[in-house]
């Protein structure tokens, strides 16, 4: 799981870093909204966006790398960017 840092430098690492910030800052989301904006499939590889707004206060898009295997997709990267709050 990758972005770019407010450094501008690439940040990330393993997806066990998301589970730990999720679970040490992020906070219930009563009015969190999130929509998949797209899906592209060709054969057994796949990608998604996903567009979530307000989720602990911040909205990301989360683009998702699948692959099929055994008939049953799963994901095998995640890159992300953080919207700025305005």
């Amino acid at each position: 799981m990758y972005s770019v840092g407010a450094d501008g430098q690439l940040a990330g690492g393993p997806i066990q870093s998301l589970f730990d910030g999720i679970d040490k800052d992020f906070r219930p989301s009563p009015n969190a909204q999130a929509a998949i904006t797209s899906i592209n499939i060709v054969g057994t590889a796949a990608s998604a966006r996903i567009d979530a707004n307000d989720m602990s206060g911040i909205s990301f898009t989360d683009f998702f790398h699948l692959l099929k295997v055994d008939g049953k997709w799963t994901v095998v990267s995640k890159i992300y960017y953080t919207h700025p709050n305005h």
